[in-house]
């Protein structure tokens, strides 16, 4: 399906500016202009309104928008359905993740899928949450593997793993002495009163395991003494492990820790609370043997995230 008009269209709507929108689709500037004004003289309207070298849509323009992404999911999905009328010899698979979960989990997983299916071109795209979510339901991606559901009406979705929130501490803390086994679970417990007086690091709100930590304190009734906000999960267990504070993580995360310094693990808050991780993808289209197939193999290689608890 020949989709460059909805292409160049889209380009324009994100990018606001002839200049930007030509660089993205590596057109001259000239090009992407009469393409537009072409465009417009035969739809006898303007679609953007010229505001300085920004661009603005208009009403007309909006509609002309939303109608061109729905084109190009439908592109996509004709793709993934002639691919799979072809036998699924070849095709392309483009999966979404957010970054930091991608480091440990899908260079592997590609490894195996390509030894799987030779013939299909995998591709990893990262990005934020919500990015992701826009990416699919545009039709640039075909799964996005999240730790939140947004909701969306047009997608459907399968559970594959959960993760406990976990408190992270120096090795031999004394607040280690207050733990308690849990059946059935490689971490013991730790309330969090036991720590309320250490600099807690957390990660700015909006991050998933935030309204995770912000429960466990308010379940625990712990009333921290000093919360000093960070940019990366990471980055507090660090700080943690060096002794400066305590931190939070989940236990997929312990995967990816490599410190000079040994830190060690404690369930905390509501052990009902978890971080739920799910496979998206658009209700609309056809899944092929090889979606399927990558699916079963990250409910796989999640499966294997489980690790022993360190000794406090």
């Amino acid at each position: 399906m020949n989709t460059r008009e909805e292409e160049y269209i889209l380009a324009l709507d994100k990018y606001l500016s002839i200049t930007q929108a030509s660089e993205y689709l590596h057109v001259t500037q000239p090009t992407l202009s009469i393409f537009l004004s072409k465009l417009e003289k035969n739809a006898g309207t303007m679609l953007f309104e010229r505001v300085g070298k920004r661009l603005i849509p208009t009403q007309t323009g909006q509609v002309y928008i939303k109608y061109a992404r729905q084109i190009m999911v439908i592109s996509k999905n004709f793709e993934l359905e002639t691919a799979a009328l072809k036998k699924e010899q070849q095709g392309q698979l483009c999966v979404g993740c957010l970054e930091k979960r991608s480091h440990f989990l899908m260079p592997r997983l590609f490894r195996q899928f390509k030894e799987l299916h030779s013939n299909i071109d995998a591709i990893l795209y990262n990005d934020h949450l919500e990015q992701l979510f826009e990416a699919l339901t545009e039709g640039k991606v075909d799964l996005i593997y999240a730790n939140k559901d947004l909701q969306f009406p047009e997608l459907n979705s399968q559970p594959v793993c959960s993760e406990h929130l976990l408190l992270v501490l120096p090795a031999n803390h004394p607040a280690a002495a207050y733990a308690r086994p849990v059946g059935g679970c490689p971490f013991p417990y730790l309330d969090l009163k036991h720590v309320e007086k250490e600099t807690f690091y957390v990660p700015d709100k909006g991050y998933s395991i935030r309204f995770l930590i912000d429960d466990a304190i308010q379940y625990c009734k712990a009333n921290p003494q000093t919360i000093r906000p960070i940019k990366a999960i990471s980055l507090g267990c660090q700080m943690a492990s060096e002794g400066l504070g305590i931190s939070f993580t989940t236990e997929a995360y312990i995967r990816t820790m490599d410190y000079p310094l040994p830190s060690c693990y404690f369930l905390t808050g509501d052990l009902s609370q978890k971080v739920e991780w799910k496979v998206f993808w658009r209700k609309s289209a056809v899944l092929p043997r090889y979606m399927l197939d990558f699916i079963d193999m990250l409910k796989a290689e999640e499966q294997k995230s489980s690790v022993p608890a360190p000794l406090p």
